[in-house]
């Protein structure tokens, strides 16, 4: 495991800061609106990001939404996480997402499940919902080693 204290920090886009581990290993994506416009430059940002992640480094994404507050948990939203699921077939990646407090996590996870249907058993993208971002760290940093 490389080091995952934040090496930088930069707003993206109005709406959406990442922070960067030191090894480049690890993005966390602050998102702090349901706008549409931010979600669809998160969404556009981290489908860039996927394009060009070098194939043998360890890809560990957090998608952080607790700043939100009331998100309205739309098929708009959805669509959004499920073109990111789907973006880069061959990237071997864990990604987990931080809800905010009024958010159903059994929903999301089962959104996250029905996703899985419609891939193959071996697909290389791994997701989870958490109500937590210490609950995301841990599950993304226990799971970096099956990347590798």
């Amino acid at each position: 495991m490389g080091d995952k204290n934040p090496y930088s920090v930069e707003h993206i886009a109005p709406g959406i800061i990442l922070e960067r581990s030191s090894d480049s290993t690890l993005l966390i994506f602050n998102i702090e609106n349901g706008i549409s416009t931010t979600l669809d430059a998160w969404s556009n940002y981290v489908k860039s990001v996927l394009e060009s992640w070098p194939s043998r480094t360890p890809c560990l994404l957090l998608y952080d939404l607790h700043k939100v507050g009331r998100l309205d948990l739309s098929n708009s939203l959805y669509e959004h996480f499920e073109a990111l699921y789907q973006s880069s077939p061959h990237l071997k990646r864990h990604s987990a997402i931080v809800m905010p407090n009024n958010t159903s996590i059994e929903e999301t996870q089962l959104r996250i499940t029905l996703q899985r249907l419609h891939v193959p058993p071996n697909y290389p993208a791994q997701w989870k919902a958490f109500m937590s971002r210490q609950e995301a760290m841990r599950w993304l940093l226990a799971n970096e080693s099956s990347l590798c």
